[in-house]
């Protein structure tokens, strides 16, 4: 039984038991566009009723339509089923027999995308979320559930368009979100599965784990413990990839200002590349379903780890009339640790929908290293502790008519303290205190209270569905620092300043009105959020005792245009009005880093940003076809400008109350297709931007520009039956200057490229081994420069047995060391060299139950 609209388009469905009877939730009364009943069965006509207001009953009675079928050829090609807004990938179509889990088969599936760090997205766009069976077991966290379910639970993969969670608001709010569901293959019956992985290896390297996975439609559980020294990365774990739980985040990430032990990131290899670790974690996701529908859910997340990297840094400086040069050598180690805990009560009906979620979250830091920069040898030390708890009650209830109500109230604690000790043989370049110290130690404290609440009204129509929502934020902060000067075992304050001891409390009184619009096949959505803003912040030494009062209007408008059912055109504008935060008015200077120092000498800063885009989606379910392009464009002024002073051994930044324009133009197109004679995916994706700023450096104004030009694709191709090969290139081709010379010319431009290859052969000699092969190939340059190359080679052996893997590999066969990068700013080009893992060499046996 399907239910139909004028385009014949699918609506929803449902199928008869075996007395012919049929249940189906039909949508609002009084539709936009008239819809239609059709029941269909083998060897009988099909019949359509007209859907009538107020009508819940309908009778078929379906007439014999006997006919001769034509001679059908099979051919088990893989094949996407449209129901709607849902499209099904069968997962036994797409799957083949070296994949164990169902994140192995997603990768297969042609609009299907799955990043590095297990975000995925369809079509180019970001997943809300992934479901199990319609559950959020992970919160959002949803990185290891791909790489731990069994494929073979998995029947179906969904990809649910315009997807709404909230039963209540079903088919009267719509949303623009895109959900991934695993059905499982058997929801009546409580299926479980078990993992355990032991590998050691050489240089002495091990891997041990164990994972179990429980699964129905009542009770869902994935937990995990694991340990390793070998370049296996657990913080995709802890990573927010989808929503918290079914309405979008109303939480307001606390203010952060980073001590560090240095101004280099990790070089853009795979993780197990440079990894030095030793970590442990504990993961555990259960969640239960209660007869009455209340879904009880725990989340808990303990990491700790070890871990180190040696690097080698040369960064140039280009001034109007000088060129200062940063040599830096370090060798460090990082200690981090965190527990992270949620406990969600959730009850979604049709008549309402409640949900509480309470976070609590410790996480610590204890880094070490050895620096030696320009001429100074000396050591550092930044420990970090950070507790947050939150606590985020919803209730929204039907309302007689059709009307929704809905009450929210979040409330957050955060506390924030870190402090940098910087040892003998540092030179201290800060103005008006300059020279040697044992020692150097900068501390801040800085907690934070958050509170949201507000109440929201929502009345669906045939045409036009509003949406008030009416509430209150307080935010309350102190910022807290002291930089400490220790010279003969003596400790001076420093001179420079005061210090920070800044008190901030901001009262924010909202409402929004919002407003969809469905007409035919044009969607629009218009929101007009109106905020009366009070900051106050104060701090008796420099004399600030401040009172702000604000109107800010941030309006936004998205317009749909549906051409068919497998291709539409989106458009947006949005306009935001934003103040600072407590770490835009500190006067009192940081020493963030070693080599640098900021303060700020501003009022309070508004950002104004116009953000405009344009986007075509396209897809073809039957050829498996998948296809999107867009262009945005966004202008941001702000009454503020970074001004940097740039000396020989230190780099100070400050905001001085300058006027500043920016803008970015950004184009992106994306391609992914199965390709049926060839029986492959292939995917393209391409995006281009620019940037410009201005700054001053120096003293001097400049305006800053940078350009990118990125690429990537991938095929995935089996030839024959036991041969697969997968090619993946991705570029980057980077462009940046500043300035002008004094006859209006541009200076000369710095020029990046960068260029990686990666090819994996894979081979099965015999029915149950599987050997793979993966070169990567690496080439970047920069300017003036002949360009650096690096050749990778991995190799592994797999041996499978019913419940068993036993796997052999070997990393960076070619035992390479060493690894430079190139990267640049408008003024400044940089040149890391970084000491990373050489051969490894493993065995793991994986045992399944």
């Amino acid at each position: 039984m399907n239910l139909l609209d004028d385009n014949e388009t699918i609506l929803a469905f449902a199928f008869t038991n075996e007395k012919g009877e049929f249940t189906l939730t039909l949508p609002a009364a009084g539709a936009s566009s008239p819809l239609w009943l059709q029941a269909s069965y083998i060897g009988h006509r099909n019949q359509r009723i007209l859907l009538l207001p107020g009508e819940p009953v309908y009778h078929f009675n379906l007439a014999t339509d006997a006919a001769v079928l034509k001679e059908v050829v099979i051919n088990n090609k893989p094949s996407i089923e449209k129901m709607g807004d849902t499209l099904r990938y069968e997962v036994g179509k797409f799957s083949q027999k070296e994949d164990r889990t169902i994140g192995d088969v997603l990768k297969r599936m042609p609009g299907i995308e799955v990043a590095d760090d297990g975000t995925i997205s369809f079509n180019g766009k970001k997943i809300s979320n992934l479901y199990i069976h319609g559950d959020d077991l992970m919160s959002g966290k949803y990185g290891s559930a791909t790489r731990a379910i069994k494929k073979e639970m998995i029947v179906s993969v969904d990809i649910m368009m315009n997807h709404q969670p909230i039963k209540v608001l079903k088919n009267k709010i719509r949303t623009d979100n895109t959900a991934l569901n695993l059905v499982l293959k058997d929801e009546k019956n409580l299926k479980w599965s078990f993992k355990g992985t032991a590998g050691a290896g050489w240089p002495r390297l091990y891997d041990a784990s164990a994972t179990a996975v429980l699964m129905n439609s009542r009770y869902k559980a994935l937990n995990n413990i694991a340990l390793n020294n070998s370049g296996v990365s657990y913080t995709d774990d802890f990573k927010q990839l989808g929503t918290a739980n079914f309405t979008s985040g109303i939480n307001s990430t606390p203010p952060k200002i980073d001590l560090s032990l240095g101004t280099i990131g990790p070089p853009d290899l795979p993780l197990p590349n440079y990894y030095f670790n030793n970590s442990r974690l504990i993961n555990l996701n259960n969640l239960y379903k209660t007869q009455s529908d209340v879904q009880l859910k725990v989340n808990v997340q303990a990491f700790i780890d070890r871990n180190s990297l040696d690097y080698y840094s040369r960064t140039d400086t280009y001034l109007p009339n000088d060129t200062i040069y940063y040599r830096e050598q370090q060798s460090f180690t990082k200690r981090p640790s965190l527990l992270h805990t949620t406990f969600n009560v959730t009850v979604n009906k049709e008549r309402y929908f409640f949900n509480n979620q309470c976070k609590f979250e410790l996480s610590n830091e204890d880094n070490t290293s050895f620096m030696k920069f320009n001429d100074y040898l000396f050591n550092q030390a930044v420990n970090k502790n950070i507790k947050s708890f939150s606590n985020d009650i919803n209730w929204m209830p039907a309302l007689p008519g059709r009307g929704i109500g809905e009450l929210r109230w979040l409330i957050s604690y955060s506390r924030d303290r870190q402090s940098l000790n910087i040892g003998n043989g540092y030179n201290f370049q800060i103005p008006a205190q300059e020279g040697y110290y044992e020692n150097v130690i900068q501390n801040l404290r800085l907690p934070s209270l958050f509170s949201n609440l507000y109440w929201g009204y929502k009345l669906a129509g045939d045409i036009v569905t509003q949406s008030y929502t009416a509430g209150a934020i307080i935010e309350s902060q102190d910022f807290n620092s002291q930089l400490e000067l220790l010279k003969n075992g003596t400790a001076t304050a420093y001179t420079g300043d005061a210090g920070n001891n800044l008190h901030w409390y901001i009262s924010n009184m909202y409402i929004t009105p919002e407003y969809q619009v469905r007409y035919k096949r044009l969607r629009s959505t218009i929101r007009m959020p109106v905020s009366y803003q009070n900051i106050r912040y104060s701090q008796q030494e420099y004399g600030l005792d401040t009172k702000h009062r604000k109107l800010l209007f941030t309006p936004s408008v998205n317009i749909r245009y549906e051409v068919n059912s497998e291709q539409y055109l989106d458009a947006g504008y949005s306009l935001n009005n934003n103040l600072s935060n407590i770490t835009g008015m500190y006067r009192g200077g940081i020493l963030t880093n070693y080599r640098s120092f900021n303060a700020n000498d501003a009022g309070l800063q508004q950002r104004v940003t116009h953000l405009f885009s344009a986007n075509y989606y396209f897809e073809k379910a039957v050829n498996m076809l998948f296809s999107n392009a867009g262009i945005s464009f966004d202008n941001t002024t702000t009454n503020a400008m970074l001004t940097t002073v740039i000396l020989n051994n230190v780099q100070k930044t400050v905001f001085l109350p300058y006027r500043n324009t920016q803008y970015r133009w950004s184009l992106n197109t994306s391609f992914s297709k199965f390709i049926f004679a060839l029986k492959t995916t292939a995917s393209l994706k391409l995006s281009w931007n620019r940037f410009r700023n201005t700054g001053i450096v120096n003293g001097t104004f400049q305006p800053l520009y940078s350009e990118a030009l990125l690429f990537s694709g991938k095929i995935m191709k089996k030839m024959f039956s036991a041969v697969t090969l997968t090619y993946e290139p991705k570029g980057i081709r980077g462009t940046s200057w500043s300035g002008y010379t004094e006859n209006g010319k541009s200076r000369s431009k710095n020029h990046t490229f960068r260029l990686d290859q990666h090819m994996t052969l894979g081979l099965m000699p015999m029915k149950q081994m599987n050997v793979s092969a993966t070169a990567r190939y690496s080439f970047s340059n920069k300017s003036n420069s002949n360009g650096v190359r690096y050749f990778f080679m991995d190799a592994k052996a797999t041996y499978t047995q019913k419940r068993m893997d036993l796997i052999f590999s070997v990393n960076n066969m070619f035992n390479v060391t060493h690894y430079a990068l190139f990267s640049l700013t408008p003024y400044q080009l940089m040149a890391d060299e970084y000491h990373i893992r050489g051969r490894m060499v493993m065995l793991r046996l994986h045992y399944y139950f």
